[in-house]
């Protein structure tokens, strides 16, 4: 399953990070810092402000 999931370097948001890669998930992830994030085959860290 392909999942976009908006802040995903914060607290609720890595552990569902976390989950959704550890079940398999591609994850395009929607961060304002995308290098705090780990990287991932199946991830795909976009940069945005969305405040």
């Amino acid at each position: 399953m392909n999942i976009a999931l908006i802040g995903a370097s914060g607290f609720i948001g890595s552990a569902l990070l976390a989950e959704a890669l550890a079940r398999g998930h591609s994850v395009t992830a929607v961060v304002t810092k995308p290098e705090k994030l780990t990287a991932s085959p199946k991830l795909r860290a976009i940069a945005c402000d969305v405040h």
